[in-house]
């Protein structure tokens, strides 16, 4: 690596003719970290003038007539290979991938071992447009990162710049039950996943696996819900008091959950339905909350009141619920 006085071009706006041009003309190109590179003797341009003038040299072999036409062009003088202009051209120039191909790359093949890769991933563009659909993890941020690392030798990273990835690194993941199941073969572990239980091949015995608790949230959604199909079940029944109780209960459940909870503004100390309110609405001023909570006390005062019928309660209770 050498430095050069004059600000080098960046290797990623560099076309292949003017990257040829630049190095044998004896200029620099800037490489990452700021680097620039340079081929300063005259033997090292003229070798790379030779591999300029035989490209199909590139993939095969250097034959032994091949090495002795790189002696000889050390003692050639080098040409100067005019640089191409770069500039922005008249009408406008679009790239477009046309195939994408990715061997052992992390995220898009799911299994394989250095000594037992997968085949070639090849994924072939036909459309001015394409769209990636799947769940968290299927491999659609790797799809770009393949074509980004070929590209700039960078990988998209969550939450923070591009990065670097120049090394390789070894592993293997799973990600279907059938994958799982391949590998406890292979391995000859005697088990088996069937959802939701892990089975003994021989013999044929559950394991109980371990499933884990709902949360408070879940809980509280499976309860209301239970709670407003009550509702609707005995409306439905003709039986528009109980009814009117369940809605009742509902509404001072929710409420109550709040009671004892603490605030920037103060604690609700509250201990029942009416002074709970009282003091969410003053910690909650101007807050949807604030609007919610009249709401709420609204319909409770109306679905206690002594001087209504069941049935007006109930129809307006299965209305508001609806």
């Amino acid at each position: 690596m050498t430095a050069s006085k004059e600000r080098p071009r960046p290797l990623h706006l560099q076309t292949i003719e003017s990257l040829f041009a630049e190095l044998i003309g004896g200029s620099a190109v800037q490489v990452d970290n700021n680097d620039a590179l340079s081929l300063p003797t005259n033997d090292s341009r003229a070798i790379l003038n030779w591999y300029r003038g035989n490209q199909a040299k590139w993939a095969g072999n250097v034959a032994a007539k091949d090495v002795e036409a790189l002696v000889d062009s050390q003692s050639a003088s080098v040409p100067a290979v005019p640089i191409p202009a770069l500039g922005t051209p008249a009408k406008k120039r679009r790239l477009r991938l046309i195939k994408l191909e990715a061997h052992r790359f992390a995220g898009i093949h799911a299994y394989g071992t250095f000594d037992n890769a997968l085949p070639k991933f090849v994924f072939g563009f036909r459309e001015p447009i394409t769209l990636f659909k799947g769940w968290n993890g299927a491999g659609k941020t790797s799809l770009v990162n393949s074509a980004v690392w070929c590209l700039t030798g960078q990988i998209i990273c969550p939450q923070r710049p591009p990065e670097p990835c120049g090394s390789e690194f070894e592993g293997q993941f799973t990600r279907t039950i059938s994958h799982i199941n391949k590998v406890l073969w292979e391995d000859d572990v005697p088990y088996e996943v069937r959802p939701p239980d892990l089975i003994s091949r021989d013999p044929q015995t559950p394991i109980p696996v371990e499933v884990s608790a709902p949360s408070f949230a879940q809980e509280a959604r499976t309860t209301i819900f239970a709670s407003l199909e009550d509702m609707d079940r005995l409306l439905a029944e003709g039986r528009d008091r109980p009814a009117v109780q369940e809605g009742l209960w509902l509404l001072e459940s929710i409420v109550h959950a709040f009671q004892g909870m603490e605030s920037d503004r103060g604690t609700v100390q509250g201990a029942y339905f009416i002074k709970i309110v009282e003091d969410l609405s003053r910690h909650h001023q101007g807050q949807v909350l604030q609007q919610a909570l009249k709401w709420a006390t609204q319909l409770h005062g109306f679905l206690s009141s002594p001087t209504g019928g069941g049935v007006r309660h109930g129809v307006i209770c299965g209305l508001i619920w609806r």
